[in-house]
């Protein structure tokens, strides 16, 4: 039976999603060197965030963080205008 998690989240600044599987893994040697992992962390590095995988046997865990807007620059509930501190 093949299972998988999928876990977000959120303290006061920050986004945290986890996905976790016990698929067939993953060849720790190889990670990080496709396109597809590489170009996530690039798009939430250039965010502030981070991307961190961990293989396990079976299966693999990777951990997407980012940064959560300032208080000063969120906008109200309708969306309209930003809500100053």
């Amino acid at each position: 039976m093949r299972c998988g998690l999928i876990l977000a989240e959120r303290d006061r600044d920050r986004l945290r999603i986890s996905v976790v599987d016990d698929g067939r893994g993953m060849d720790e040697s190889r990670v990080g060197r496709g396109f597809g992992l590489f170009s996530l962390r690039q798009r939430l590095e250039s965010f502030g965030g981070s991307l961190t995988v961990a293989p396990r046997s079976p299966g693999a865990c990777i951990v997407l963080t980012l940064p959560l807007p300032n208080q000063a620059l969120a906008t109200d509930h309708a969306g309209d205008e930003p809500l100053r501190s």
